[in-house]
């Protein structure tokens, strides 16, 4: 069998040729990347017509974050309060249908202000930021954002796929919050303040 010379072929082959080379290249540096990282950034943000001080129990202690926090159905302390650093507890997912458990670890706290944690489970690691940036004195703006690496070489591969659920997921958890904290009362927000956000 003879092999036509390279300059034989028209300019149809060549471009089939080139985008298979392209596919293939673009898959090796994907598995590479998959590989060393893998880990992505959700966040989402919320305006709500509450002062940061009465938000604070809300976002911290576990009973309360069961109720505004998608997905998450207990929780289970382990070592000290949730105000203080390095407390821990354990918490309690279901995720369509399917049942999982995380450690997580308080590593930052400023009252009224900031709430870190480190999540780690058989699933993946999370690092969990709240931040809470009072926009006057009964309008607070908070941002929940995640940092999530998959245990799994192939979710972390197919991470792209993975990210628009985590994303929809903190949605609906800065939404749930909202309403939650619509319920605290007492508040009568200026109307020009919300807007201007």
């Amino acid at each position: 069998m003879l092999r036509e010379p390279l300059s034989e072929w028209n300019l149809y082959h060549k471009c089939v040729l080139a985008l298979l080379v392209a596919i293939v290249l673009s898959a090796i540096v994907k598995a590479v990347t998959a590989i060393e990282g893998g880990a992505y950034d959700v966040r989402a943000s919320v305006m709500v017509a509450a002062p940061a001080e009465a938000l604070w129990p809300w976002i911290i202690m576990p009973e309360n974050r069961v109720r505004w926090e998608a997905e998450l159905i207990d929780t289970g302390a382990l070592q000290r309060t949730a105000d203080q650093v390095e407390s821990t507890r354990l918490l309690f997912w279901r995720t369509r249908g399917e049942r999982w458990n995380a450690l997580e670890i308080t590593t930052e706290i400023a009252p009224g202000l900031l709430y870190r944690t480190y999540q780690e489970s058989d699933r993946d690691t999370r690092s969990t930021v709240i931040r809470l940036e009072p926009q006057g004195a009964c309008a607070t703006q908070i941002t929940l954002s995640n940092t999530i690496r998959h245990t799994a070489y192939r979710d972390r591969f197919w991470s792209f796929l993975n990210s628009a659920r985590a994303e929809e997921r903190l949605d609906a958890s800065a939404r749930a919050l909202e309403r939650w904290a619509g319920q605290l009362g007492g508040c009568d927000p200026d109307p020009k303040s919300l807007q201007s956000r």
